[in-house]
């Protein structure tokens, strides 16, 4: 048997059943017709990635029977799981770090505007420093988010924000990070192709 032919049979088939239920899942959207859609994807991904595998660890030009090309299929996907498992974790484990910085920050003058108290100019300081201190971990989109918290805590301690717009302000932030944060605990996380095409 050869691996080329499987390999390409198999995503053929995977192309149709994507394109047969990416229309039916536009006609009429249901949780059913996502799963598959997004299993779909995902088999594409892993069948592609482990051909690839196969044929750079030379194991494509052996003649073997059924169980052993299976055997050799499980192998390569076990080993691209792991490296995309291990390069996704490093990476998303950043982001949240990032986030979770924020959100510890907007949580902080969340205290004070609750009891419609002045942020401690210090606080606003330090965190202002943070923002261009490329030590500390802040994704660019973090900063600038971060950047425009400051700006809105100084016109509340100014008075030229009232406490209800600016816990309004921080509670509509934190409930975006929260999603953001839920989101990279996610199963389909894990997959190049969910995660560009969802």
């Amino acid at each position: 048997m050869n691996y080329i032919w499987i390999s390409v049979s198999i995503i053929i088939f995977l192309f149709v059943l994507l394109t047969i239920t990416v229309f039916l899942k536009n006609k009429k959207p249901t949780m059913n017709k996502h799963t598959v859609v997004h299993t779909t994807l995902y088999l594409i991904e892993a069948v592609t990635a482990t051909t690839i595998l196969i044929y750079l660890f030379g194991i494509s030009e052996e003649k073997l029977n059924f169980f052993e090309i299976f055997r050799n299929y499980v192998f390569c996907f076990t080993v691209y799981n792991g490296l995309l498992y291990f390069t996704f974790r490093m990476h998303d484990t950043l982001v949240l770090d990032s986030l979770t910085a924020l959100r510890t920050r907007l949580e902080r003058y969340m205290i004070h505007t609750e009891f419609e108290k002045i942020i401690p100019d210090e606080l606003l300081k330090q965190d202002k420093k943070d923002i261009s201190n490329e030590g500390v971990s802040f994704r660019q989109k973090d900063r600038e988010e971060l950047k425009q918290i400051i700006n809105s805590c100084y016109k509340y301690n100014l008075g030229k924000l009232k406490p209800n717009d600016l816990r309004f302000i921080l509670k509509k932030k934190i409930a975006a990070i929260d999603h953001d944060i839920k989101c990279y605990g996610f199963t389909w996380m894990n997959s190049i192709f969910l995660r560009m095409f969802k």
